[in-house]
């Protein structure tokens, strides 16, 4: 048996076919872009921001009678703490490194063990930030997660140095930490307070 063909007369229909993005040139599209907003908030909550995330922060500030660079050049030395931190026995250097990122001091009081205090931010002449441990644990008690910062900048026209210190903590001890935090507060802010101002008194008796 022989079909018949029939022609159809009317207009050319043309058929769009569905375009194919290579895996490299996919668009994100708005759920895409909501998605890597979403990952990349989850990340920063992820990554230590001491500043941020510790619910306490002690702080005090001290104008020094020098300038910056000669400001700089005691700070940027680890192993004065002693020199103005009341209690402080000695400063030991752990690592080989002296300054800068990594490098790492134990402190001591008296004949204790000592704790260590290991530079997680470094910037030239500015200043660095210091996280507190003893080892592979926290620092010692009351505190839970603690970071001291040490930051410095011009004052008076450039003649003299703005010092600020400030801790950022955690308490121990969960609501009743929490309930004695006044307490402990304000002898944080207090020592803080003492810390810097003689620090000022260190760095103008040269």
């Amino acid at each position: 048996m022989t079909q018949s063909v029939h022609k159809s007369t009317g207009p050319t229909r043309r058929v769009m076919k569905p375009r194919h993005y290579s895996r490299g040139r996919q668009p994100l599209g708005v759920i895409g872009i909501l998605l890597t907003f979403l990952s990349a908030m989850a990340l920063a909550e992820e990554l230590p921001t001491p500043d941020r995330d510790l619910p306490h922060i002690a702080s005090a500030s001290e104008v020094i009678n020098l300038p910056l660079d000669d400001a700089w050049a005691k700070l940027r030395d680890l192993t004065a703490a002693d020199r103005y931190v009341p209690g402080l026995s000695r400063v030991e250097i752990t690592t080989d490194a002296t300054e800068g990122l990594g490098a790492s001091r134990r402190v001591y009081q008296g004949d204790d063990d000592g704790f260590d205090e290991t530079v997680v931010e470094w910037t030239d002449g500015a200043g660095f930030l210091i996280r507190l441990h003893d080892g592979e644990n926290g620092p010692n008690f009351p505190l839970a997660n603690a970071f001291f910062r040490y930051h410095i900048e011009p004052a008076n026209s450039g003649s003299a140095t703005r010092a600020t210190l400030s801790l950022s903590y955690a308490i121990r001890g969960g609501w009743f930490g929490r309930a004695m935090h006044p307490l402990i507060g304000g002898a944080i802010r207090s020592r803080i307070r003492t810390i810097t101002a003689n620090m000022k008194a260190y760095y103008e008796s040269d």
